[in-house]
């Protein structure tokens, strides 16, 4: 600003022209107005080439605006400040410069207030409901406002010159500018810093990521006493885990989602892998859903002329920027816009990516503020109070002894045929244990000495043929079928170890071995995921299944047991948790008529693997093997009633196989305890 200056006072220097000192010695390239001019074209220059580039450009992202407007702002500097310098002091202190502007503030809002009414999408005097007389109201208050303030300005600016006049309302204008610049400030970096609501920065982490991280903090303290709690993250989520995460001693990367992801207490998974895991974690694990990282709104994209104009002309947009851009509030743009899937709320924002927090059952159960009770037990119901009437064995290479026992098959007269599997060698036995045979022995394996007959590296699984004339033996580690006669004599072989690839005789740690009524052999393809058949002869027939989560593919499949009434298949899907129903049809095929989740199977461990029965009603038993249990469900998978195998013995057991005689009795081995179970139910 500069003050009128008397006759008898010298003129103060225009403040624009600045005195420069100018060194002797250095040659003057510019003077001062040639150097600001070349500056104001330089910052045009800017400004031009700038708004045309970035217009032009392929990637529009809210942050470019920062290269439009820093020459802007440079030259706005510039033009206010000779706004500013032109304002005559004295004028304004004389003539009540300053309640022009008190006044000119409350002009300007109230004309953009009536002008918004009146273009908005709800224009006034249009009806009596609350909407419309609210806007009606609005345009009243703004017009007499308007009306109001504009007199007073017209009487404060009476004697004053139009330029005067034009330069106070000019800086007044970009006070009011100001004035929103630090209320939008203060809401980006205060308020919206970690909302996409704003457009301050472009893909960002949602508040959520430390929410998720203040309860992985408290459930590990809580649980382990500091950060030592085993949590696991994707790929998708390692952006920003990977270092929030820096300090847990256990954090890791998934790489592969199989069963054992089932042993991780706690999981962060972004929405890429959801389908992956989720039918690992669906019974076992609370979930809980977040927006990870999000994007402001791109409503910019493919922008085209039509567009601004429809921007320009629709008075549901128009007034959808205005709200967005005065008060970062999107309802009524989503309105205009026809937004019916509330995109613009901060819980369903798009475009976003979600990630889940997924906490173990039993972990949750653990942290009561989180108002999880402990887990029920589904099978807590009709439990059996029974106890063991024989227990046959010892852990011992001796006759009627064991060392991991795993299946079980009893022939025709009652005897048992048992899979001695760490004894590599098959015992028959009476029913009171007295040994009525035995046979096989360790095999030498090298890559140049494939296994002789009737050797063995942990059998595992054991079926007899139908009349009980045969018997057939998962030589599990060998990777093959041994046929026998019933006496133990060596009849043939199938199978060679192949590991990954599905071939008709490739086996990859067989666990089990079953036969139907028609004397087809039906093999647990463990390792392979799969169930092979297979003639009597060892012919094969067919594959059922591979390795997949869906009705009719495995995981880790085990135990099989036939139902010689119906003739249906099932099967121990282990970490899949799950029995499978598989029917065979009329022209030989097989299919996947059904299944049931078991609550149970958890471990990952290699001599946690179930066996499976069926008796003469239909009905479907399992082994629980770390459970030691039994549980026992109809043939559609309806929970019926469960007991403990366990007996007087000390130690924990792990059973394993299971059998029924003609007479409804039980046959259970356990292989870490070395012994035989008889169960008579009540």
């Amino acid at each position: 600003m500069h003050r009128s200056s008397d006759k008898n006072v010298e003129k103060e220097t225009d403040s624009s022209k600045d005195i420069v000192e100018i060194d002797e010695h250095e040659p003057e390239l510019f003077s001062h107005s040639q150097s600001r001019r070349v500056a104001l074209i330089f910052l045009a220059f800017w400004v031009v080439t700038s708004f045309v580039g970035y217009s032009a450009a392929g990637e529009k992202m809210p942050w470019l605006t920062v290269h439009l407007a820093l020459p802007m702002l440079l030259l706005g500097g510039w033009a206010l400040g000779r706004m500013i310098n032109k304002i005559d002091i004295n004028t304004f202190e004389q003539r009540r410069g300053m309640i022009a502007i008190l006044i000119t503030p409350v002009f300007i809002t109230s004309l953009l207030a009536g002008v918004t009414s009146l273009l908005g999408p709800v224009p006034p005097f249009q009806g009596s409901e609350l909407a419309q007389l609210k806007v009606t109201s609005t345009f009243l208050f703004s017009f007499i406002a308007v009306i109001g303030s504009g007199l007073g300005l017209r009487y404060v600016f009476m004697n004053w010159e139009s330029s005067q006049v034009v330069s106070l309302i000019t800086v007044t204008v970009f006070g009011l500018l100001a004035l929103m610049t630090i209320k939008t400030s203060i809401a980006a970096s205060y308020i919206n810093q970690d909302r996409a609501t704003e457009y301050l920065v472009y893909a960002h982490s949602a508040r959520s990521v430390k929410d998720v991280m203040a309860q992985v903090e408290e459930i590990s303290i809580r649980l382990t006493g500091g950060l030592d709690l085993e949590i696991g993250y994707d790929d998708d989520v390692s952006w920003p885990f990977s270092w929030y995460l820096r300090d847990y001693t256990k954090a890791r990367l998934i790489n592969d989602f199989g069963p054992e992801v089932r042993n991780i207490p706690v999981m962060i998974i972004g929405n890429d892998h959801w389908g992956d895991i989720g039918p690992l974690v669906e019974r076992n694990y609370y979930q809980f859903e977040y927006i990870r990282m999000w994007w402001p709104n791109q409503d910019y994209y493919n922008m085209t002329t039509e567009r601004i104009i429809n921007f320009a002309t629709d008075p549901g947009l128009r007034s959808g920027l205005m709200l967005i851009w005065l008060n970062r509030d999107y309802s009524q743009y989503a309105f205009a816009t026809g937004n019916t899937n509330n995109s613009f709320s901060l819980e369903n924002w798009s475009p976003s990516d979600r990630m889940r927090l997924y906490i173990r059952k039993d972990i949750v159960a653990q942290i009561w503020d989180y108002g999880v009770s402990p887990i029920p037990d589904p099978y807590e119901d009709n439990v059996l109070g029974i106890t063991a009437q024989k227990v046959l064995g010892a852990q011992g290479v001796g006759p009627g002894e064991f060392n991991g026992p795993r299946d079980i098959a009893i022939a025709p007269d009652g005897s048992l045929y048992v899979a001695d599997s760490f004894n590599s060698r098959i015992q028959h036995l009476t029913p009171d244990g007295e040994l009525i045979n035995e046979w096989g022995i360790s095999s030498n394996v090298t890559a140049d000495n494939p296994p002789d007959q009737v050797t063995f590296i942990e059998p595992w699984g054991i079926a007899l043929s139908p009349d009980g004339e045969f018997v057939y033996v998962a030589d599990t580690w060998n990777n093959r079928i041994q046929k026998f006669t019933a006496e133990g004599e060596y009849v043939l072989e199938w199978g060679q170890p192949v590991q990954g690839t599905i071939t008709d005789f490739g086996f990859y740690g067989p666990r089990d071995v079953a036969v139907d009524a028609d004397g087809n052999v039906y093999v647990a393809d463990t390792g392979n995921k799969r169930i092979a058949v297979y003639t009597e002869n060892g012919e094969f027939i067919t594959s059922i299944g591979g390795f997949g989560l869906g009705l009719g593919q495995f995981d880790e499949p085990v135990g099989i047991a036939i139902d010689t009434n119906s003739g249906l298949i099932y099967v121990a899907d282990t970490w899949n948790q799950r029995v499978q129903v598989i029917q065979k049809n009329a022209d030989g095929s097989y299919v996947a008529i059904s299944e049931w989740d078991i609550a149970g199977w958890d471990g990952q461990g290699i001599d946690n693997k179930p066996f499976i029965a069926v008796d003469g009603d239909g009905n479907v038993y399992i082994t629980d093997p770390e459970i030691a249990r039994v549980i026992v469900f109809s043939s559609t998978g309806e929970y019926l009633r469960s007991w403990s195998a366990l007996s007087e013995l000390p130690g924990d057991g792990l059973i394993n196989g299971i059998a029924i005689d003609e007479n409804g009795g039980v046959w259970i081995s356990d292989g870490r305890k070395h012994v035989l179970y008889y169960f008579v139910l009540p």
